[in-house]
């Protein structure tokens, strides 16, 4: 195998399949089975072509300008599609990969064991909120001193972003999905919020639900249908070069006849729920024999909550702009429940308790 890969703090398991599939790729292997996330469903096997996985890699690799010889950071789980991609954009871009587990800290397997420069790595906002809520020297550190971050999985809240781009601006969010293997839109921290310019070569529209489909040389230039609304933008010249995303239309809430989108809603309670110390939280829906459906809020407990749930209700009352971005119940919750790549699983969290 061609590719200049260390490994800290692996087992051997993961280790092998890590360099099965990396010598699969450099022997031109025409088709690998790629695994969804299971974050709207149950993880699904897909299968993909060696010539969609360098066309992926290379419209990141371009667009970012990343150049060979460097090293780059792999602690998204390999397992998955957004793993499997930074092994293959280094083995594109001739990068040398450092290849950690994947987990909350990824820095602490080496701090101690790697004194060289990390030019290219990807994140999850798990890890993160994690390593700056942590405020560790050496994370934050390492963090300002990376060349290129992207960040994907699921959106970046507003207060990390913030937080963030006083540590290392040339930092991006991604947008993508495992049918595009991987992002195919990205926007800078600190610019607009939700506002996605499309990698090259890629084409986009909406459907009727005003959702957006997306083809380029990654989806062997067949549309490939998402259930994000967006609306579409366009640059100066009057050509679509991006999208503001909306939210998932299967995270919309039906409460008489209202549609609140879950997403909007998150985001619209992070500033007030964050005043009375809420970190971790999320909206779903409950059935309701007069509207239909409701809009309820589940907080994760945490030892310094003092609030009830009256309280909360009563503040977001107060505080919201938008009278339909108000809960009906709330739900203090000991744990949630995450996909393989921490996202959380409202449905099954919700179901759960």
């Amino acid at each position: 195998m061609n590719l200049k890969i260390d490994f800290f703090g692996c087992d051997e398991t993961y280790k092998k399949d890590v360099i099965v599939f990396c010598s699969d790729f450099e022997s031109k292997k025409n088709r690998f089975v790629f695994k969804t996330s299971g974050s709207t469903g149950v993880p699904q096997n897909i299968e993909v072509e060696y010539n969609q996985l360098i066309s992926s890699a290379k419209a990141t690799i371009d667009t970012l300008a990343i150049k060979s010889g460097k090293t780059a950071l792999v602690c998204l789980n390999t397992g998955f599609t957004a793993g499997k991609m930074m092994l293959v954009r280094c083995m594109v871009a001739d990068m040398h990969a450092l290849v950690v587990p994947a987990s909350a800290f990824p820095f602490d397997e080496i701090k101690n064991l790697f004194s060289g420069n990390i030019h290219f790595a990807a994140f999850v906002p798990y890890q993160i909120k994690m390593m700056i809520s942590r405020n560790d020297f050496l994370d934050i550190m390492i963090l300002k001193n990376i060349e290129t971050i992207i960040i994907g999985g699921e959106p970046l809240d507003s207060e990390t972003e913030k937080l963030l781009f006083d540590i290392n601006p040339n930092c991006y969010v991604t947008f993508g999905m495992t049918e595009t293997l991987s992002h195919f839109a990205l926007r800078k921290i600190g610019s607009k919020p939700n506002h996605y310019h499309l990698l090259n070569n890629t084409e986009i529209g909406v459907d009727e639900r005003n959702c957006l489909k997306v083809r380029n040389e990654t989806s062997l230039n067949q549309w490939v249908q998402s259930n994000d609304i967006v609306n579409l933008t366009e640059n100066e010249k009057g050509v679509v070069d991006g999208f503001e995303w909306i939210g998932r239309i299967d995270n919309v809430i039906n409460s008489a006849g209202v549609k609140i989108n879950i997403e909007q809603m998150e985001m619209a309670l992070l500033p007030i729920l964050n005043e009375v110390g809420v970190k971790e939280y999320f909206v779903y829906k409950q059935p309701d024999s007069l509207f239909g459906e409701t809009a309820v809020l589940y907080i994760k407990k945490q030892p310094l909550h003092i609030y009830s749930e009256a309280e909360i209700l009563d503040v977001i009352s107060k505080k919201a702009d938008n009278k339909y971005y108000k809960p009906k119940k709330v739900f203090f919750l000991d744990e949630f429940v995450y996909t393989s790549t921490n996202k959380i699983n409202r449905g099954l969290t919700a179901s759960v308790y």
